[in-house]
């Protein structure tokens, strides 16, 4: 039975991507729920408790900074985390306000999802100009990872990171925007500002991320444009892991995954679970920093 359903779905998914431009967009969007029925019967039902993980802890900090959001809208799933400092006014705003132009405002026939990204970042980031809150001297990070048409997209402001398992393997999906990078470096001194090693490098001697949204006091130096990847999921892509770097001080890539894996196989594919295991062993390293983590089934995407 298995055989035959994912053979309509195969024939399914080749009609729709060689079907004429100008074919109706009701046939379109039928084939499209269709194969996605088809997959729930091959793979299940997607379960968000199940399927999505997320867990958060305060740590050692004197208060909790981070802010996340998760929503899933027709074709479209969204994933934001972020990461604030001097506070977290900056961080639950963009958690409310990033994913709106995202999911509401842009039609993805005719805008494409990176255009997309890099707009509603900048749009929130613009939009702290009108807070009664202080931006001077807050701000966050900003990761987002969106899933659209079987293709993952990640967006990256600030040192969080997101990372792939694909065939067991960890795969860097995001590069961390420290002061020190060489691009990033050459950026901030080109435009009068420097870095200064304080404990760590820091933009002007002040903060130890060269991209954030708010910290106006930094601008231009900090900058809220993400840099954006792209990757059409394939059999192999098991799952993200979207992490601040409460996670990443105190454990790379390769043991962030091998940390999932063995929680998946303990506790039957629960990934809330996992995310708290990978919670917990960055507490139980050392992290001195709040942690937040969110894992993705990517299987229930393809």
């Amino acid at each position: 039975m298995k055989k035959i359903l994912l053979s309509a779905a195969l024939l399914l998914i080749v009609s729709h991507l060689h079907a004429p431009a100008n074919l109706p967009f009701v046939y379109r969007n039928f084939t499209q729920k269709l194969t996605r029925v088809i997959k729930d019967v091959l793979y299940g039902k997607l379960d968000e408790k199940k399927d999505i993980g997320f867990a958060e802890m305060q740590g050692h900090r004197a208060s909790m900074e981070d802010a996340h959001h998760i929503e899933l809208k027709d074709n479209f799933a969204f994933f934001g985390l972020y990461d604030g400092h001097g506070g977290k006014d900056v961080a639950d705003f963009a958690a409310d306000l990033l994913h709106l132009p995202l999911l509401y405002d842009f039609n993805y026939e005719y805008a494409s999802v990176p255009f997309a990204l890099h707009e509603s970042f900048l749009t929130t980031h613009n939009k702290l100009n009108k807070v009664s809150f202080n931006t001077q001297d807050q701000g966050c990070t900003a990761l987002v990872a969106c899933i659209h048409n079987n293709t993952l997209f990640v967006a990256n402001a600030g040192d969080s990171r997101a990372v792939l398992c694909s065939a067991g393997k960890a795969i860097p999906l995001s590069t961390d925007h420290k002061p020190d990078r060489a691009d990033e470096k050459k950026r901030i001194e080109s435009l009068g500002g420097f870095v200064m090693n304080w404990g760590v490098p820091r933009v002007n001697g002040q903060l130890a991320v060269s991209r954030a949204l708010g910290d106006k006091r930094l601008n231009p130096y900090v900058i809220p444009d993400p840099e954006i990847t792209e990757r059409k999921l394939i059999a192999k892509d098991a799952f993200l892991i979207l992490a601040c770097d409460g996670v990443w001080d105190v454990m790379d890539n390769q043991r962030a995954v091998n940390a999932v894996q063995e929680s998946l196989k303990k506790n039957n594919n629960d990934f809330n679970k996992a995310a708290e295991d990978l919670r917990d062993l960055a507490f139980q390293l050392s992290s001195t920093d709040n942690i937040s983590v969110i894992v993705i089934n990517l299987n229930k995407f393809k």
